[in-house]
């Protein structure tokens, strides 16, 4: 009985067995449970800990024999601990939003906040925020008299904006719940999904240049606390778990024109770094089973960008890998999207006089052709990418150049 589990409804987005198996030896699964079954689950007492998620943080409160003070005034619980047989409640939630606001450092006292959502999670961090002396308004789908309707948040003066909802986290990618553009004045953007990395919220954020971050810190820090209530002990600090653990989930991705090198720099980097190495078009080819020129001709471009699209979003959902991209990829503000959410872009550019027309292209015939394509797309590059390295020289150097840069804005 000395397994732990984290439950909840559905569990596909999870990081969290990684997470536990760095601060303590034991056994931690995933256990995905239906409201009707949750309460003989518990009852059962057959583990020694669990966490609890969407939608269950409430509920379980029912079903426990000792709730901590702070569980009693949040009255949400996320952390039990079998102990001898009762049930104790603790929420460590709490720590963990502490601990990501302080590592942040979002100077949040005092400040009006919007609180996306009603729910479990949004108690916990409305708990915190009325003690830093917040003035705090919800927003939910359905009014009522503590929470506006999304339609009505818009009249609200806030500093910061907090998502406690799922909306936007895997598998239901590229959705938003709000439009930040029409608020003024914010200082920071919060969204504790983690999965993926940044939801379209945080995307946008990002582009208006708003201070924001995800939950995963959040997450770090709440599972190490939660495995000392289960009574294990390690010498990981919260930081290098959740860095180390980051470098594991965030694609790198090359951009960059045709002949630019993306696919040889791809596979010497994800040797390098000892992870997979997957060139775009190549996974296109296969999906459709046919070249990339067959695509062009018989289905035509149109068609080429919607598959490339939709292939893309498979593989950027994917964690950890080196991903080499056709040239025209960001033709398509959607692509944009699609990979700001779990990627780190990097821009490959060369020499025009070190390039070899040796092959044609279904876009590129002589060096005109090239020298066109490159006015038409340069901007588009530098407005994708998170950095720019000039592929010349050695490429073992480059490839420890683009570690570098990934490993010191791996947060970022």
């Amino acid at each position: 009985m000395d397994e732990c589990f984290l439950i909840g409804e559905k569990l596909s987005h999870s990081f969290s067995p990684q997470i536990h198996n760095c601060f303590g030896n034991h056994s931690y699964s995933l256990k995905e449970i239906s409201k009707d079954n949750l309460k003989d689950f518990v009852l059962s007492k057959e583990y020694k800990g669990l966490n609890v998620t969407i939608p269950y943080k409430e509920v379980i409160l029912d079903y426990l024999d000792v709730l901590s003070p702070l569980v009693q005034e949040i009255k949400s619980c996320n952390t039990v601990v079998n102990l001898q047989g009762k049930l104790y409640g603790y929420n460590t939630d709490y720590a963990g939003f502490a601990y990501l606001i302080k590592k942040n450092n979002f100077e949040i006292e005092n400040s009006r906040v919007l609180i996306l959502g009603t729910g479990g999670a949004s108690k916990t961090v409305a708990y915190y925020l009325k003690e830093k002396g917040c003035q705090i308004f919800f927003g939910s789908r359905n009014k009522t008299e503590n929470a506006y309707l999304y339609s009505e948040i818009y009249n609200l003066k806030v500093d910061f904006i907090i998502n406690t909802t799922p909306i936007g986290m895997y598998p239901n990618n590229y959705q938003r719940l709000i439009d930040l553009k029409r608020f003024n004045n914010l200082k920071g953007v919060i969204d504790i999904i983690f999965n993926p990395l940044k939801t379209q919220l945080l995307v946008q954020a990002e582009e208006l240049k708003i201070k924001h971050c995800n939950g995963f810190l959040m997450l770090v820090a709440q599972a190490e606390e939660a495995s000392r209530l289960f009574g294990f002990k390690s010498s990981l600090n919260i930081d290098d778990v959740y860095l180390d653990l980051l470098s594991k989930m965030k694609n790198i991705v090359l951009i960059g024109m045709p002949m630019a090198g993306k696919s040889r720099v791809g596979k010497r980097l994800a040797s390098f770094i000892k992870t997979e190495f997957v060139d775009l078009d190549d996974y296109i080819q296969m999906k459709e089973k046919m070249s990339i020129k067959e695509i062009f001709i018989n289905r035509g471009e149109e068609y080429f960008r919607k598959v490339e699209t939709k292939c893309l979003k498979l593989l950027a959902n994917r964690q950890g890998l080196v991903i080499a991209l056709g040239g025209g990829i960001v033709e398509s503000e959607e692509n944009y999207n699609v990979l700001k959410e779990n990627c780190y872009i990097v821009n490959l550019l060369r020499n025009f006089e070190q390039l070899i027309y040796n092959r044609r292209r279904p876009l590129i015939n002589n060096q005109d052709d090239y020298l066109k394509l490159w006015e038409k797309r340069q901007g588009k590059y530098e407005h994708f990418a998170d950095v720019t390295f000039l592929n010349q020289g050695s490429i073992t150097t480059l490839c420890q150049k683009i570690w570098g840069a990934f490993c010191e804005n791996i947060d970022s």
